[in-house]
């Protein structure tokens, strides 16, 4: 549902009175809805109010005193401070200095708890993970943990980089195993050996399915410099069989890229061009851009407006046209100084 005039200005009174957003509640519109809402109404220049409050030294202490008890930053609570705020904070005490850790330093007990059990023949998968660590923190530790030399087991086994024994290559050759071998190593000795075939026709099909040939390349490039210089690239593509992309990388190896500005000039580019806005102005009055209203329409509705009692209102100029109306829905967008007149996205409202 739409933002109503009214509702408008009643977030816009709150706003200026200086109740911060996660404080501000509109019947009938949810959290998410009045914050796109203020975002909206700030970029196209309505509501100047910023609700950035600097953090204080209490609030700095409160979140470091909860992350030390083992709270994740989700769990820190700090009043009218977000998670998202909150890591935003923690970013700059960081660059200023300070030593920060949201998932918490290993302790030495924690490491040797590990080392323990991968000492008793444990797999990593088979470890029991020290409390409050999940397993992929402990698969991370354990890498750390070799890369500063304090573990040395490795529990992969060697792969294609070991060269193949003639025991193996005789059991490939009758049953068609190998232990200890991948699927991709046993599948490309046995292509080595000549055990299985691959189709080389379809192989090489699949490879150049979509490439051009020199000829093709030669009338594409002959085209591209003469007749075909501003048109447009989906009719180019059309034309010789492609994808725009590929006109578009092939333009710019040429150095024949494309601008509006000297493409317009072309007839067969703005008859394109008249085409492509035609869809577009009637994708506007489907519904998925705001239907705007004509300026005679809009000044046939103030004259009958200001010959009733109540009609009247103030007089407010529209940012587009320059023109002065009645400064409600009937004349402007919800909470924009444009007037219906000029069309104006929804996703802008």
């Amino acid at each position: 549902m739409s933002w109503t005039n009214k509702q408008v200005q009643k977030l816009l009174q709150l706003c200026r009175k200086g109740n911060l957003p996660s404080r501000i509640r509109i019947s009938g519109k949810t959290r998410s809805q009045i914050h796109h809402k203020l975002e909206a109404l700030r970029k196209c220049g309505a509501l100047k109010t910023w609700f950035a409050r600097p953090y204080t030294r209490a609030e700095d202490q409160a979140i470091l005193a909860q992350l030390k008890t083992g709270k994740q930053l989700i769990e820190v609570a700090v009043p009218d401070r977000t998670a998202e705020s909150m890591r935003h904070r923690l970013r700059v005490l960081r660059r200023r200095g300070r030593r920060i850790n949201l998932i918490g330093t290993w302790s030495r007990k924690e490491d040797r708890f590990l080392i323990t059990q991968l000492a008793a023949g444990k797999r990593p998968k088979d470890l029991v993970n020290p409390p409050g660590r999940t397993h992929e923190a402990v698969l991370k530790r354990l890498v750390k943990l070799r890369r500063e030399k304090k573990l040395k087991l490795y529990f992969r086994t060697p792969g294609c980089h070991r060269a193949w024994t003639a025991e193996e290559i005789a059991l490939l050759q009758d049953s068609r195993t190998a232990p200890g071998r991948t699927a991709i190593a046993i599948k490309a000795k046995l292509i080595e050996l000549g055990l299985i075939s691959i189709n080389q026709k379809l192989s090489q099909a699949i490879k150049n399915a979509g490439r051009k040939t020199a000829e093709e390349l030669e009338l594409l490039r002959t085209f591209l410099e003469g007749e075909g210089r501003y048109w447009p690239g989906p009719l180019v593509a059309d034309k010789f069989g492609c994808k725009m992309d590929y006109v578009c990388r092939f333009r710019k190896r040429l150095g024949l890229q494309l601008t509006h500005r000297d493409a317009i000039k072309d007839p067969v580019y703005r008859e394109w061009h008249e085409q492509r806005m035609a869809k577009t102005i009637a994708k506007m009055y489907e519904g998925k851009y705001i239907r705007p209203k004509t300026v005679q329409e809009l000044l046939k509705q103030m004259e009958t407006d200001t010959l009733k009692p109540n009609g009247r209102s103030k007089l407010v100029q529209c940012r587009t046209c320059k023109r002065y109306w009645y400064f409600n829905e009937r004349y402007f967008h919800a909470g924009l100084e444009i007037c219906l007149a000029c069309p104006v996205r929804r996703k802008a409202l």
